[in-house]
Parts: structure tokens; sequence; C-alpha cells
């Protein structure tokens, strides 16, 4: 087994929710989500886990994130700020949120030296998700340099309200595009949403989507420098200030130049905290997997 990064994504304010998500513990025991992700990689087979924070937010992670680890955990802490952007892009002074999940990832460039993969901090994704990562993870290359763990519509839902998903065109085991979709929910016996245009259209239950489980070769990081420049171009010559730059267009800009992005299909519940009143959903399913006899009370 060669060494592999897990890059988690917890710079992201949870505005909809309300506060900092990540830091939240929802496991018996006080366990973030998080947390799970880092037990589920180790147990995995994972060999070092980047944490990519703001520096407004590094005192509470370390306080209820980083000391209730008790045993060792090989990590490094890489921090998404507003100034770290290519070629000395000039500041709008209103910006106050972060650049995007693109950006994100552009800012652990120094972090990143082996295959690695890319979560969401304050997503629940299951230990075959990281298994089938880490057993990918040994195979990509200059052709293939991405997978993606995709996950079934209906699995995603939330049941407080709607959420965004990453809709994708699978073909032969590859993705062939990636499109967020807005406002979905569920009405009546139908699951509908606005596609990238805008329009309402109806989508399958087993409709594949990205919750952002990635996997990549380092090559990737070559797109990811390529692609925030670009962005941050944009920016320069007048794009609107408001706009982040998504690890997905990235993914999309790999695949319009022939790369290859194999799809790791789950049939996995996915749970998370998009809204409040999701926290309580999660709780159960947390506790009903340590009951199981799946988790330990005590994950690290």
């Amino acid at each position: 087994m060669q060494e592999a990064q897990l890059v988690v994504l917890a710079a992201g304010m949870g505005s909809r929710y309300g506060g900092l998500k990540q830091i939240e513990g929802l496991g018996p025991g006080g366990a973030t989500l998080l947390e799970y992700s880092v037990y589920d990689a180790l147990q995995a087979g994972f060999t070092e886990i980047v944490f990519i924070i703001r520096k407004a937010i590094e005192a509470d992670f370390k306080e209820h994130v980083l000391t209730r680890f008790k045993r060792r955990v090989p990590y490094q802490l890489v921090y998404q700020e507003l100034q770290d952007v290519p070629n000395n892009f000039l500041l709008a002074n209103e910006r106050v949120k972060p650049w995007g999940t693109a950006h994100a990832l552009w800012c652990a460039r120094d972090a990143i030296s082996h295959p690695f993969a890319v979560i969401n901090a304050d997503d629940f994704y299951g230990r075959e998700a990281f298994m089938a990562l880490v057993e990918n993870l040994n195979t990509l290359n200059a052709a293939t340099p991405m997978c993606m763990v995709g996950y079934n519509l209906a699995r995603t839902l939330s049941e407080s309200g709607t959420v965004s998903r990453g809709v994708c065109t699978v073909k032969n085991g590859y993705l062939t595009n990636i499109e967020e979709h807005t406002g979905i929910s569920r009405q009546g016996d139908k699951i509908v949403a606005k596609n990238g245009g805008g329009e309402a259209t109806v989508l399958s239950e087993n409709t594949i989507v990205s919750m952002n489980c990635w996997g990549f070769a380092p090559i990737f990081m070559e797109s990811v420098q390529e692609v925030v420049t670009d962005f941050f171009d944009g920016l320069a010559a007048g794009k609107e200030v408001g706009s982040e730059c998504y690890l997905p267009t990235i993914v999309r800009s790999s695949l319009a130049a022939g790369a290859q992005c194999r799809v790791i299909s789950s049939d996995a519940q996915w749970c998370g905290v998009t809204y409040p009143a999701d926290k309580v959903l999660v709780q159960e399913r947390l506790l009903a997997l340590t009951e199981a006899g799946i988790y330990p009370t005590v994950l690290i």
C-alpha cells in the first residue's frame, strides 16, 4: 500500500446551518462528523490527513476537534485565506467568504505529495467510500487522474429543506459530465430540482450525484493550478467579485482536456447537517451505528 492523503475541506462558514457545523459533536461521546471520516480513512489505509481550515477558526478547531484525538493522527493544517491567491491578485475590500472549494485545494498545493482524496468535513460518507477510494488511488495515472464516489440521489436528500447536488452523467463507469442542480426536494412521488440553466426538472431516485468525495493523482494539481489561476485572472478582468471557484469546475475542465474520471457507485446512506433540523436525524443514525458495533464510542 502506497501512501495516501485525505484532504478535508473544513474552511466553509456553514451559512445555511447557522454555525460552525464542522466542530459540532453529533455522535455518541460528542464525536464530530469529521472524526468519523478520519476514523474510517485510517481504518481504510490512508496515511495522512490534511485539514483545510481558516485562521479565524483555528483555535476552535484545535480545541473541539484535534484535542479529541486520543491517539496519534498524522496530519497537517492548511489555511484557506482570502489573501493566498495566484499572481498577487488585488482583493476587493468587501470580500468576506472564501473563494470556493477549488481555491481551498489550491491552498493545499504545498501539502499534497501523494495520491489523495478530497471530502467535506461536514458529511458522513460511510466506511465503504474510503475503502473504495484507497483501492482506486493506487490505480490513478495521467490518463485517469480522477475517481469519484457517486451516491444515489434519493439517499442524499434532507427532510428539512432543499439541497444542491452535482448531478452526474456516467457512461461505462466513467464520468462524462457533472452539473450543479439546486432546489432539490421531494414533491409528492417526484424529486424536483432546477438544473444549471435554472430550468425546472424531475430527477430519478437513483440519479448518481457527487457529494464531493473525490480521489486524485498528484498530477491533478496541475489542473488545479491552471483553473484557479484562470479564475483569478477573470476576476482581475472584471468578473463578479462574489463568485467562487469550485472543485467540479476543475473536474469538468480535465474531462474536456481528455482526462478520465472513474465513478465508484455507492448505495450507502449519506447523512449530513444542511439545516439545524437535520441534527436529530444524524444523531439517531450515528447512535444506531455505534450500538450495532460498527463504530466505538471513542473513535480516535
